[in-house]
Formats: C-alpha cells, sequence, structure tokens
C-alpha cells in the first residue's frame, strides 16, 4: 500500500514539474523571440531611414557664389556626387543664349565623396556670373547618391536662378511669367560633354549690358 502511495507521489511530482518546465522553456522562447524581432525591426527601421542630403546657395556681394552640400541625416551615404550646369536666359528673345557643363567627376567644378557621413558637408564655389536686366542665368546641378546600408541610389535635379543680381530658388521662381519659356528652353538645349569658357558667357554678358 507504501508502495503504491510512493509511485503516485512520484507520478503527482513529474506531473508537476513537467508543467514548470514546460512553462520555463515558453518563457525562454518567449525572451529570445521578442529579442530577436527587436533586433529585426531595428534593422528594417534603419534600413528604411534615407540619407537626408540637403544643398545650399549663397550669393556673396562682390564674389562667386558659393554651392553646399550637407548631409542632415542619421545614415552615411557614398559615392556621392554633384555636377552642375550654368544657363543664360535672355528675357527678350525668350531663349537660352549661353550654356555650358562645369566640371566633371574628379575635375573642378564638381563634389565627389565617397563616404558622406552624417554632419558632413562639402562646399565648392561656382563660376562667378553678373546677370544683366534682360538676363537671367540658371544654376542646374545634378545629385546622385547611395544608402550605405543597401547601396539604394536617389538622385535629383535642383534649380537655383539670378534675377538681375537676386538669388531666387526654384519653388520662387515658378511664380515668374517667364518660367515655363526658361524651364522648356533649359530643356531643349544640348550641352556638349565638357568644360565651358567661361571668358565668353562674361564678354557676352558684358555686351548686353552695354545695350540694355
Amino acid at each position: 500500500m507504501d508502495n503504491g502511495s510512493g509511485k503516485q507521489q512520484n507520478k503527482n511530482w513529474f506531473g508537476q514539474n513537467w508543467i514548470a518546465l514546460i512553462a520555463l522553456l515558453i518563457s525562454i522562447f518567449s525572451v529570445f523571440y521578442t529579442h530577436l524581432n527587436y533586433g529585426l525591426q531595428t534593422k528594417l527601421s534603419h534600413l528604411q531611414i534615407k540619407p537626408m542630403i540637403k544643398t545650399y546657395f549663397d550669393l556673396p556681394v562682390d564674389k562667386n557664389p558659393i554651392f553646399v552640400v550637407a548631409n542632415e541625416g542619421s545614415v552615411p551615404a557614398v559615392s556621392l556626387s554633384c555636377g552642375y550646369y550654368v544657363f543664360t536666359f535672355n528675357k527678350n528673345q525668350k531663349k537660352v543664349v549661353v550654356a555650358g557643363k562645369a566640371g566633371r567627376v574628379f575635375s573642378p567644378g564638381v563634389i565627389y565623396k565617397e563616404l558622406f557621413n552624417p554632419t558632413d558637408y562639402e562646399s565648392m564655389e561656382l563660376v562667378g556670373v553678373s546677370s544683366a536686366e534682360n538676363t537671367l542665368v540658371i544654376y542646374q546641378f545634378d545629385l546622385i547618391y547611395f544608402r550605405k546600408q543597401d547601396m539604394d541610389e536617389y538622385s535629383r535635379r535642383e534649380y537655383y536662378f539670378v534675377d538681375n543680381g537676386r538669388l531666387l530658388s526654384h519653388s520662387e521662381y515658378r511664380l515668374d511669367p517667364l518660367y515655363r519659356d526658361v524651364m522648356y528652353q533649359i530643356s531643349q538645349t544640348i550641352i556638349p560633354d565638357s568644360q565651358w569658357d567661361s571668358g565668353a558667357l562674361r564678354q557676352y554678358l558684358e555686351n548686353q549690358s552695354e545695350f540694355k
């Protein structure tokens, strides 16, 4: 009789501890899964963050314009490049009269950074052009860069306008009556892949200012 009672006690003990063991394993698995899921979510959210590349254009008095590219985000960009074009638009003729491409990768007039970390910035001095009263100067910048984590590519085009010595952003110049004519003429202008002659552009503008 005592032997039977002992077996029953052992059976109850194993049953209770088996339930406890299962509960412990479930608890451990839950902690592990939560940690793994958190790590995956963190990595995925980090991959979804885009590099926040911003540009600035400064037009100092009696000095050449300055263009600045800055990484104001929380993730790095790689292989960032930025070249620029310059167009002069005659308001009377309503057409682009001079255009040129200033710089290529690894040559003057272009920005190139293999690694562009958060808070990094790079600036370059642009060719200085004094616009005559009937001439609008347009600076076009083409940016290309990649997100470091997955090499996702980003590209965009930005414009700045100098109208009679006054600097205008793209959104500001959209309100000008000549905006559509200017952008159409720019889109139809073909520029050879070579350094442009800044002297010829200055000479043209000087001639224009004599007859304004």
